[in-house]
């Protein structure tokens, strides 16, 4: 009879080495595929965000610069007002109101502004100017309450003039504009980057997937392969078991007849689950 062994070999099983091998291998792929995933997108989404906060930080610094921008004109405009009508309690109040909301802004700007060294210059400049335009106003407003109109209003045309604040003011603000251009062109693009870099991490996400789904089916190919023809060795040794002509039997410990071929049930009487 013809030897099978070369012609059908078995395939070989992985051991327990390699499959704690493979294991291992599968673990760390979907760590991979988890954590290095998330930790991309997280890197990507905080320099998104950080990106909008400073968008918005310099869109802060221009609403402070109007705020600032309409105190100072509120200031002018009520003490000209009182300038020319002493006794408006209205202008006054205006005028109070005003000069009480500079400061604050004032400070509010320095600090938005410490990222910034020209805007912190300005910011210097814009202070020494107000707090020079704010003396002038109140010794104007002082002399026209002592009924001297000249000096008032010779008072108020000084501070305008001495002490200009436009100049700075739109200076901080056209820096800004500059700034905030150049801010929502970078904050756009890390978004665009970011999303690149998402679908880039999705797509490396899924060819991993893919080789573990493949890996998987193939090992459990080689297996069910492996078992077939390990039926199919079992199947050709029992029929040449049973076409030989000597008696051939597998006895128990307890002399039980396990197996057994023809040719001994013939020899002997004895059949599978007999004893002896």
């Amino acid at each position: 009879m013809p030897d099978t062994s070369e012609r059908d070999p078995l395939p070989r099983l992985p051991s327990a080495n390699e499959s704690f091998v493979r294991l291992a291998a599968l673990f760390a792929a979907l760590v991979l595929i988890v954590g290095l995933a998330y930790l991309i997108r997280l890197r990507v989404t905080d320099s998104t965000i950080n990106s909008f906060k400073w968008v918005s930080h310099t869109h802060e610094v221009k609403a402070t610069v109007f705020e600032l921008t309409a105190a100072l004109n509120e200031m002018e405009a009520a003490a000209f007002a009182a300038q020319y009508d002493p006794l408006s309690e209205s202008a006054a109040r205006r005028y109070g109101e005003a000069r009480a909301r500079y400061a604050p802004l004032l400070e509010t700007l320095r600090e938005l502004t410490r990222d910034n060294p020209k805007q912190q210059e300005r910011a210097g400049v814009l202070r020494a100017e107000i707090e020079g335009r704010v003396r002038e106003f109140d010794e104007a407003l002082r002399q026209r309450a002592r009924g001297r109109e000249s000096a008032a209003g010779q008072g108020l045309a000084t501070a305008v003039t001495r002490f200009p604040v436009n100049d700075v003011l739109d200076a901080i603000i056209k820096d800004e504009e500059t700034l905030v251009d150049a801010r929502e062109r970078e904050a756009a693009h890390r978004q665009r980057v970011g999303g690149w870099v998402v679908a880039a991490v999705s797509l490396i996400q899924l060819v991993l997937l893919a080789g573990i789904i493949w890996s998987s089916e193939n090992q459990l190919r080689r297996r069910l392969a492996a078992e077939a023809s390990a039926r199919q060795a079992v199947q050709r040794a029992q029929l040449i078991v049973e076409t030989v002509r000597e008696p051939i039997a597998v006895l128990s410990s307890s002399l039980d007849v396990v197996t057994c071929n023809q040719a001994f049930s013939d020899h002997y009487g004895l059949h599978r689950g007999d004893t002896l």
